[in-house]
């Protein structure tokens, strides 16, 4: 018995895109709806059986039919009637994954907009697209939160210049600063080792009375 059980255990897991996990309740569904569309995601077959799912996932056939009218609803999926030599429905998910699609180009608009809104803002122009670019090449080497805290930095020292930020990125880089955290550290680990060096006196030896 245990064989079988452990046999059931290996077998292929199921496969859900990570960005539905994530973000199923923007999609108007609840939970129930989210694991029934889950199961038509790994189905073998397209065809419509709402008792297979049913048996398969332990569910009230009414209670199957509710997920299913709400998925309709929230127009993820369309159940399409193709006639071959018999009648059959199929369950096409192609809007489920457009909408998923437009969730992640929304998150990365808002992305790019926040760090270049406030680069705009802090230098109080517009940005040119030399710089649009400078700051992507920033993206790509360092995160967000270490590139805003390079800019606050500059802003501090009176500097309007990506050049500069890039040398603080750098300098940063190159001391194994990423987070907030670790900068704050080494800042504090900075002013300590500054306040313990000992003051040098400047005495006028020669003109000692």
């Amino acid at each position: 018995m245990l064989d079988k059980i452990i046999e059931l255990l290996k077998e292929k897991p199921i496969i859900a895109p990570s960005k539905l996990f994530y973000n199923y309740k923007k999609l108007n569904i609840n939970e129930q709806d989210l694991l029934v569309l889950i199961f038509l995601i790994n189905a073998s077959d397209e065809t419509f059986n709402p008792t297979e799912i049913s048996t398969n996932m332990n569910m009230k056939l009414n209670e199957v039919m509710t997920s299913i009218n709400n998925l309709i609803t929230q127009n993820l999926i369309e159940i399409e009637t193709i006639k071959e030599k018999k009648i059959r429905e199929i369950i096409k998910l192609d809007k489920m994954y457009e909408k998923l699609a437009l969730i992640i180009n929304e998150e990365t608009i808002e992305e790019n907009t926040d760090i270049y809104t406030t680069f705009e803002k802090e230098f109080g122009r517009t940005l040119a697209p030399s710089e649009l670019s400078v700051i992507k090449e920033f993206k790509e080497h360092y995160n967000e939160e270490i590139i805003q805290l390079a800019l606050k930095e500059a802003i501090f020292n009176g500097v309007k210049n990506l050049r500069y930020i890039d040398s603080i990125l750098k300098n940063w880089s190159s001391a194994g600063i990423k987070t907030k955290e670790e900068l704050n550290n080494y800042q504090k680990k900075f002013k300590q080792e500054k306040e313990r060096k000992p003051e040098i006196i400047d005495y006028d030896w020669l003109n000692e009375s």
